[in-house]
């Protein structure tokens, strides 16, 4: 490892001012002095060790803080970070009643708080600790630290200045990156005067800790390998005054999301559900995000909730064509699959053509046409064009519109309205007449249970409003439709008259959300198909860019 060594090189850890103790290790003998400074200031006693070889107990740092103590005495922390050593006795020169004090140390860290009481006498008191390890390899005696308690006559008295204990402002933040890029941590800590800083590291999960060699700044970085993660990293802050300790973070080494299942394309008839599935691994695991493109894949976007390596939705014929993809992502990086395509065809069925909206509650539909000419011959054929509410998926079904009949080689044409499974109610052709090249318009609409069905005629001028209560059947109000229909006489379907091209406008409708043209909705054309499969009878065109026009056109009767 390149960034860090795991043999400790001495550390300059000067106090700003006051008392500071300096003795540096080489082996197991002790080289070094100790120097008594000026009091003037809370200053803590520090002992830096360089590490000795092999595996005999180390003290890499020994400070008791304060090093100064007022006449009315304090509290003293005295903490060791050690290396090779399981047992940490504190003990002192001095008589004190809580010294000497043994803790486990196998962590690389021990420490203990002494208070003493007030200072009654005229001169100051100095206390001498000393730091014992032991170990498996044998034992180790630190050089004692000393902390001075100012008395209270001319020759004891302390002037101290302002002075305040490291407080950590800022914890490093554990983080996740891929190999061979470079890891930063940054702590940061407030204190008077300004605290020095030095970082440990821990190969153990926090059982030991380890000074990082040159890492004494606020940001420590380095060039991450595979072999580094799991490890941690804290910092030790420190001043004349006191020391503290960060929490821990983190470095996890991971990789890039790679993609294991790449999504297929799809074709589904518009109306129905699709589903895209893709996968991939990293580590840490990455989350996803599918996403849609309108354009071919020239630019995509994220689709709200879509958070799952499947994605299923409800098609609307707008999105044929859709592009979609997944996104996955983690700490590490991310990565998108291939574009996966959306094909949709339009819905079939063996007696209506035209567009069906769906997806909502419906309370309105309205519609526009011009009533078309049939063309007859000698077998009877019908047609019926019209708007209504239900019927592509519920067993009710609320609509009015025309119809064209040939009997005999002759056309007939009238109006109606049905509330299915009631039978359809004709309007009377005398009092409505019904023409070829008429202008028609209707709608249906509800509101509670009284539901309202209009037909009127703009070339012959009449108009036709029917209110009917429905008590007892509840429609489902689950679907629009605006449809040329191959009329059903008792359970058999007639033959389709041809009505060449009907035109449809102004198609709108209104649901609990939403009111507009069939484009505001999800929705679906439908062709009308014969009993033969490829035999087509009817089809819509595509909408007009009002998303309400169509033409329906007919090719075939049965």
């Amino acid at each position: 490892m390149t960034h860090k060594s795991h043999l400790f090189a001495a550390l300059a850890l000067l106090a700003a001012a006051g008392a500071l103790a300096v003795v540096t290790l080489t082996g197991s003998g002790v080289r070094g002095s100790a120097q008594a400074g000026p009091i003037s200031r809370a200053a803590p006693a520090i002992l830096t060790a360089r590490a000795a070889s092999g595996d005999k107990p180390r003290v890499l740092l020994f400070t008791a803080t304060p090093a100064t103590l007022p006449p009315t005495g304090g509290a003293v922390k005295l903490r060791a970070l050690v290396a090779n050593a399981t047992s940490c006795r504190f003990a002192a020169q001095q008589k004190l009643r809580s010294l000497p004090h043994s803790v486990g140390c196998a962590s690389g860290k021990a420490s203990f708080t002494l208070h003493f009481k007030a200072n009654n006498g005229a001169s100051r008191r100095t206390y001498n600790f000393t730091l014992l390890l032991s170990g498996a390899h044998g034992k180790l005696k630190a050089p004692a630290v000393a902390v001075h308690e100012a008395g209270h006559g001319p020759s004891g008295t302390s002037s101290l200045s302002t002075t305040a204990t490291p407080q950590v402002t800022l914890n490093p933040a554990s983080e996740t990156i891929a190999a061979g890029a470079t890891a930063s941590f940054t702590a940061a800590a407030s204190g008077t005067p300004a605290p020095s800083v030095e970082w440990l590291v821990s190969t153990d999960g926090g059982t030991t800790w380890n000074l990082v060699i040159g890492a004494s700044s606020p940001t420590y970085s380095f060039t991450a390998t595979a072999a580094d993660s799991g490890e941690e990293f804290e910092a030790i802050f420190w001043n004349s005054f006191s020391a503290a300790t960060t929490s821990a973070a983190t470095l996890t080494i991971g990789t890039v999301p790679q993609v294991t299942t790449q999504p297929s394309g799809v074709t589904v008839a518009a109306g129905s559900a699709a589903s895209f599935t893709a996968a991939a691994s990293s580590s840490p695991a990455p989350s996803v995000q599918w996403q849609v493109s309108t354009d071919g894949g020239n630019t995509w976007g994220s689709i709200a909730g879509a958070t799952s390596p499947t994605y299923s939705f409800t098609t609307s014929w707008q999105e044929s064509g859709y592009q979609y993809r997944a996104l996955f992502t983690n700490a590490v990086g991310a990565v998108a699959t291939g574009a996966a395509a959306l094909t949709l065809t339009p819905q079939t069925s063996s007696n209506w053509s035209g567009y069906v909206a769906s997806g909502g509650t419906f309370s309105a539909v309205s519609g526009a046409w011009t009533v078309p000419s049939v063309s007859c011959s000698s077998s009877p054929t019908s047609s019926a064009d019209w708007v209504g509410i239900d019927g592509e998926t519920s067993n009710t079904v609320e609509q009015d519109g025309t119809e064209s009949d040939c009997s005999g080689g002759n056309a007939s044409y009238d109006a109606w309205y049905e509330l299915f499974p009631a039978n359809e109610v004709k309007l009377s052709t005398s009092s409505y007449h019904v023409y070829p090249g008429d202008s028609m318009t209707a709608s249906v609409s509800v509101s509670g249970h009284v539901w309202t069905l209009v037909v009127s005629d703009s070339t012959e001028g009449w108009r036709s409003d029917t209110q009917v209560t429905l008590s007892s059947t509840v429609p489902a109000q689950s679907s629009a439709e605006w449809i040329a229909e191959r009329p059903e006489i008792g359970s058999s379907l007639q033959s389709l008259a041809n009505f060449g091209t009907v035109a449809f406008t102004a198609a709108s409708a209104t649901d609990a959300t939403t009111s507009g043209p069939i484009s505001a909705f999800t929705f679906a054309p439908v062709e009308m198909i014969g009993s033969s499969p490829g035999d087509l009878l009817a089809q819509p065109s595509e909408l007009d860019a009002t998303g309400a026009d169509f033409t329906d056109t007919w090719y075939g009767s049965s």
